[in-house]
């Protein structure tokens, strides 16, 4: 279908953010989400597509029917992202370790780290209670605003 997903990585601000009160370039992160679609439309906004964000988050989320402003950013895309400070992400088999016979699927993260193209079958440079935080929050009865 054409679609391209791409996550910030963490540390793509630290060359242009200088350490100050306000600003770690280390704890920089975005929430933001940008889309644009068949070159005429823009979704710009935090929203995430989900019950949850609708019903329960304050979030925002922006349409804007303009194929100029579309066709401007999109051309802006091309040139800021590539995978020295974005993963791309895709979905497709994961390698299995353990057990041969049994087939997993799931997201996929590639990038480029010290001028070598590299792949995670996990989410890249999370640390453990990071992971464990997520793990634990993932057993929750939230399934409905999911």
């Amino acid at each position: 279908m054409g679609v391209k997903l791409y996550e910030l990585k963490p540390d793509s601000f630290k060359k242009f953010v200088t350490k100050t009160e306000w600003a770690n370039p280390n704890a920089i992160s975005l929430h933001t989400k940008m889309i644009v679609i068949d070159e005429f439309r823009l979704v710009v906004g935090s929203a995430n597509i989900d019950p949850r964000s609708d019903k329960l988050n304050t979030e925002l989320l922006m349409i804007i029917s303009s194929e100029e402003l579309a066709k401007e950013e999109k051309k802006e895309l091309h040139q800021v992202i590539n995978l020295k400070n974005f993963y791309q992400l895709s979905w497709g088999e994961h390698p299995q370790e353990f057990d041969e016979e049994t087939t997993q699927h799931g997201p996929i993260w590639h990038t480029i780290e010290g001028g070598k193209e590299k792949t995670y079958y996990m989410p890249p440079h999370v640390g453990f209670w990071k992971q464990l935080g997520t793990d634990i929050l993932s057993l929750m009865p939230i399934k409905g605003y999911l």
